[in-house]
């Protein structure tokens, strides 16, 4: 998997592009910074938007490519970004440490992912928010996205994922994601903003 990545992140360009997700601006514009966790963040689009706006941002993912583009992207908006290289499931963190920790388009088999989001929400400060996007089952056949129906969500799945946190929004929706030239097109996604308890 590392390598597939490593090969995906080799180009000159962010095949993701270089601005943040739709629904993560959102929440950084109507949120006061805090400490912020961003999981398999890729080349740093979202990384480097909160780092702009206020933000302690600790970021991680499995290719060192990704790292030095997120790092490069960084210095273009003169901002600091802590970002690591690891795995999701062995990767470290202080528990109860950050305000918020957001997820997007991480996209795992069914016991690698209940396993990485019980990590991720212990990571998570008492009253934290856990912020995700991920590609829905209905979403299979886009061009974007996993190509295996096994790694897409459903919201049931995702809200036993976090039976333990308030459930604040837990939706579908489609929308046209315009993201680098990776995520184009129609597409149908799961969101959730959980509080933790």
């Amino acid at each position: 998997m590392k390598e597939i990545w490593e090969e995906r992140y080799s180009s000159e360009e962010y095949i993701y592009g270089t601005e943040p997700n739709a629904w993560f601006r959102q929440f950084i514009e109507t949120r006061e910074p805090g400490v912020l966790l961003l999981p398999a963040e890729g080349e740093g689009r979202n990384a480097v938007f909160a780092a702009r706006h206020g933000w302690q941002v600790e970021a991680f993912d499995l290719t060192t490519r990704g790292q030095q583009k997120a790092l490069k992207l960084a210095t273009k908006h003169q901002v600091a970004i802590h970002y690591q290289t690891g795995d999701a499931l062995s990767i470290n963190y202080p528990e109860n440490h950050f305000d918020a920790v957001a997820v997007f388009f991480l996209h795992l088999p069914d016991h690698q992912r209940k396993a990485v989001m019980q990590r991720l929400i212990g990571f998570l400060k008492p009253g934290g928010v856990l912020l995700m996007e991920c590609f829905s089952k209905k979403h299979f056949g886009n061009p974007s996205g996993p190509k295996n129906m096994d790694l897409l969500y459903d919201k049931e799945t995702l809200a036993a994922d976090l039976e333990t946190m308030h459930q604040e929004i837990l939706e579908e929706t489609s929308y046209a994601i315009n993201e680098g030239d990776y995520h184009q097109g129609d597409a149908v996604v799961i969101r959730a903003l959980a509080v933790k308890r």
